[in-house]
């Protein structure tokens, strides 16, 4: 983003964050679904590393958000070692856009297609680094309401960001 005179580094992020929005909604194509989860840069890790305590702490639901608590889960031991399928405790939008963040930024992610048409995601965050850490978020979405979701978390940083001195 070249311009004339100097930008702070906010205002650059949150023109990158508005431009990112713009592209989100006006292109439809055969890539879509790849320029979506492409575009997390600017409408999910930015917002989620630069400004993490001003992320919401209201729960997500699907009117809003696009995500149901009921749609996630965490995978933990049970006393045989064994996985088995458990509701998180935290449903705020903070806790799960730090999830989806990881899950993108890690490349922990998988989409499934009707045969023509990528059509859902299923996002999932481990608890360390290593392949064989235990699963603590799995989440599987649909685009729409993925795409939903990203779009309203960096729109609702924005105006957040426009209210701070």
């Amino acid at each position: 983003m070249e311009r004339k005179g100097h930008m702070t580094e906010e205002n650059t992020l949150r023109e990158l964050i508005q431009r990112t929005q713009a592209i989100v909604r006006e292109y439809n194509g055969d890539t879509d679904t790849t320029l979506l989860i492409n575009c997390c840069v600017g409408l999910l890790i930015i917002p989620k590393e630069k400004w993490f305590n001003f992320l919401p702490k209201e729960n997500v639901n699907n009117e809003c958000w696009g995500i149901s608590p009921t749609g996630l889960c965490k995978k933990s031991k049970n006393r045989r070692n064994s996985d088995f399928d458990t509701i998180p405790n935290d449903y705020s939008v903070k806790n799960v856009a730090t999830h989806i963040r990881n899950a993108i930024a890690h490349a922990r992610f998988m989409t499934m297609s009707d045969g023509e048409n990528i059509v859902r995601i299923n996002l999932y965050d481990k608890n360390g680094k290593k392949e064989i850490a235990p699963t603590n978020f799995q989440l599987e979405i649909s685009v729409e309401n993925f795409k939903k979701f990203v779009l309203k978390l960096s729109q609702t940083m924005l105006d957040t960001m426009e209210q701070q001195p």
